[in-house]
């Protein structure tokens, strides 16, 4: 959620507290372009999860390093 040009989690704290921001669907349509955007704010902190570690590779490439690749399955929980 967005508010006042900055972000909160869904408890409302800062998401700049965080070091880690995980998208899970990272590398699909929806996903990539909140990665994107998320990358660009917070370079090299944002994290595109999704099954296969491929593709979330594939896509990290594309954001010059901004978005690292993470392997996740939800099933695995």
């Amino acid at each position: 959620m967005k508010h006042g040009g900055t972000f909160f989690t869904a408890k409302g704290r800062e998401l700049m507290d965080k070091d880690k921001i995980v998208v899970v669907g990272g590398y699909g349509y929806v996903g990539a372009t909140i990665c994107k955007e998320l990358g660009n704010l917070y370079p090299g902190r944002v994290y595109a999860a999704g099954r296969s570690l491929e593709k979330a590779e594939a896509f990290c490439r594309e954001t010059a390093g901004k978005v690292r690749p993470l392997r996740f399955d939800l099933r695995q929980l």
